[in-house]
């Protein structure tokens, strides 16, 4: 059976290895712990930051992903933001239909809003 420490630092890792950043809380079977909460018992049990166990990858777009998901993705668009068409971000998807659903997304968040896809 897992000690409390060893949930904890199995989500965290776990998450890290998928999205490149710690998770906001952590939920056990006992309790649930914020950033703060759970990192103090992560660090206490290893004697060391957790900033000198992972390498942080810088996160380059809005939803989180760094230049390696976009880099080793299958679909990959940049969209070109506003009606004076200042902020360009690039955005990766393992599948044609997770684009297209983001997509989807883009067009009800932005409603009357002006946004393009490079390229097209």
């Amino acid at each position: 059976m897992q000690s409390e420490y060893e949930k904890i630092k199995d989500f965290v890792d776990d998450h890290y290895s998928h999205f490149g950043c710690y998770p906001m809380e952590v939920e056990t079977d006992n309790a649930v712990y914020n950033y703060a909460e759970y990192m103090n018992i992560i660090e206490k049990r290893e004697g060391k930051l957790m900033s000198e166990t992972f390498i942080r990858k810088p996160i380059i777009n809005c939803i989180g992903q760094t230049q390696d998901q976009i880099d080793n993705a299958d679909h990959v668009i940049t969209i070109i933001w506003g009606t004076c068409q200042d902020k360009t971000e690039t955005y990766a998807f393992d599948t044609e239909e997770d684009q297209e659903m983001f997509l989807l997304g883009v067009d009800a968040a932005c409603g009357y809003l002006d946004y393009e896809i490079e390229g097209e």
